[in-house]
């Protein structure tokens, strides 16, 4: 897989420089594309932009998935640890802020959306799913806390 990029006529494709496989998964309001991109079996956030791509791995993570923008310049994404449990985080201003739902296992955040609410689902031991939606607290403009 590559990203695909069209403007102003032309399609264009592009790829991580090195990676199996370059995977986007949304595009902002500003045209940066968030995605993932795998090398020896291990993926990579990311970010492109004016041309180049940027990496943004969660620190300590074996793998990072980006998942979307809000319009606040967040990156919402999940993070696997050395267990293999999956993190929910918001990304904003070079800081990760992680998401966990409180007495689970796991948490994969899937979407964010304009305002910076987060949907996602965790899951518990023995394996039951329950989906989430992170709504920002009141008085509070974004959710990265």
């Amino acid at each position: 897989m590559c990203v695909f990029i069209y403007a102003n006529g032309a399609l264009t494709t592009t790829s991580f420089p090195g990676a199996a496989e370059t995977t986007p998964a949304a595009v902002s309001n500003t045209g940066e594309v968030t995605g993932e991109y795998n090398i020896s079996e291990t993926s990579h956030g990311f970010v492109y932009s004016g041309g180049s791509f940027t990496t943004i791995d969660h620190p300590g993570a074996s793998q990072t998935y980006m998942v979307g923008f809000g319009t606040g310049g967040e990156i919402a994404g999940s993070w696997l640890d050395s267990s293999g449990n999956y993190h929910g985080f918001v990304y904003l201003g070079g800081t990760f802020h992680d998401l966990n739902v409180p007495g689970a296992t796991s948490t994969t955040v899937s979407a964010i959306n304009s305002v910076g609410n987060i949907l996602g689902f965790s899951g518990v031991s023995g394996g039951s799913q329950t989906a989430f939606i992170g709504i920002c607290p009141a008085g509070q403009s974004r959710c990265t806390q």
